[in-house]
């Protein structure tokens, strides 16, 4: 794989170290102009571990008494809410692309019986 010129996640050029002694997840890499050193071979380096929590939809309803809504003549009410996409937290930097947000949407429904 090319690094410099192929889709790669950009903290491999980005957060390596340049100066002996810096603080820095890669190693130092050249220019890319000696093409002894172009290419790399895939590592544990590129290995993150990957801790999520997420809440991909949730949905909170309540049905009505009978005895409520009897004199409307209804058999049956039910309202509901409901999300998706609510939250995602991840140990992984940017996932799900560096530039897509989360698509949330909300519903809300009345279902009815007679």
């Amino acid at each position: 794989m090319n690094i410099y010129s192929s889709n790669v996640d950009r903290r491999v050029l980005t957060d390596r170290w340049s100066q002996p002694g810096q603080h820095a997840l890669y190693k130092k890499m050249p220019s890319g102009q000696q093409l002894s050193i172009e290419k790399t071979r895939s590592t544990s380096r590129f290995v993150q571990n990957y801790n999520m929590l997420e809440m991909p939809s949730l949905t909170l309803g309540y049905e009505f008494k009978r005895e409520w809504i009897a004199p409307l003549r209804l058999s049956m009410l039910r309202l509901e809410i409901g999300a998706n996409d609510l939250f995602h937290v991840s140990s992984v930097k940017q996932e799900r692309g560096l530039s897509y947000p989360y698509a949330r949407t909300f519903t809300f429904a009345i279902r009815a019986a007679f």
